[in-house]
């Protein structure tokens, strides 16, 4: 697995609104993250949709789409198949306008 040292105190993260903030303990980038804050500062505008990667686990579909803050709001179910829950980000991308600049 990947390590994104944007999960890592110290980091550097955004928002939305265009914020940058420091976080310096573990608990206060781990609370960030929840909240909204995400890194690179990139990856809202050129990291590629959800649905355009292959993923070998339903798991892993699912975690990338709790930690990319353009699918907030977006809720997928371990339980549905894969083809389901690949249907489903599909689906809100093209709903929630969800693109790569």
């Amino acid at each position: 697995m990947k390590i994104n040292y944007y999960k890592l105190a110290p980091t550097w993260l955004f928002n939305s609104a265009g914020e940058t903030e420091l976080f310096n303990t573990q608990d206060k980038v781990d609370q960030a993250w929840k909240d909204g804050w995400f890194g690179p500062k990139s990856l809202t505008v050129d990291s590629p949709l959800l649905s355009t990667l292959a993923f070998e686990t339903k798991r892993e579909l699912i975690d990338a789409v709790n930690e990319d803050i353009r699918y907030r709001g977006l809720k997928l179910r371990l339980r549905e198949t894969f083809d389901v829950l690949k249907d489903t980000v599909r689906f809100f991308e093209e709903e929630a306008g969800v693109k790569i600049e």
